[in-house]
């Protein structure tokens, strides 16, 4: 990262600076939580560079895995209210997992929202599907505070 930095002029790297310093308190401290978990160090346009990449990486296989997601999910979503609790552990313990690759709450939400449209209005029973719906939406904010 440092050898792309130093290729970038300076005023591009002013530019980035004063970007960085109009930016909303959430995403300045964004930057520094993952400037510090990778071990990330140098001034505002440094770090500020390095979230900029790291976060088109991201939502960039995101956007590929976010089908594959779709799909898994369409299965497990409606056997999350299952009487058979051996099948409810093993679906709970699969979205979990899955709710741990959607890294992007906004991504979280944006899956929630398709899923309801794929499956709504295909159910024979709404109610039962919209308490897997609440089901779901526990588990991927559970999945996220462990």
């Amino acid at each position: 990262m440092t050898q792309i930095l130093d290729a970038v002029s300076i005023d591009v790297m002013n530019a980035i600076a004063q970007k960085f310093a109009k930016q909303p308190k959430a995403i300045k401290q964004a930057v520094r939580t993952m400037a510090d978990k990778n071990n990330v160090t140098g001034d505002d346009a440094v770090l500020y560079a390095f979230y900029l990449v790291n976060k088109t990486g991201t939502d960039y296989i995101n956007s590929q895995m976010r089908d594959i997601w779709i799909q898994r999910l369409e299965v497990l979503v409606p056997r999350l209210n299952t009487s058979d609790e051996n099948l409810k552990k093993a679906t709970d313990k699969q979205v979990a997992s899955i709710a741990l690759e959607i890294d992007d709450v906004d991504q979280r939400g944006e899956i929630i929202t398709i899923l309801k449209r794929n499956l709504l209005p295909k159910s024979t029973n709404v109610l039962q599907l919209v308490d897997c719906f609440d089901r779901l939406e526990q588990l991927f904010i559970s999945a996220w505070k462990a």
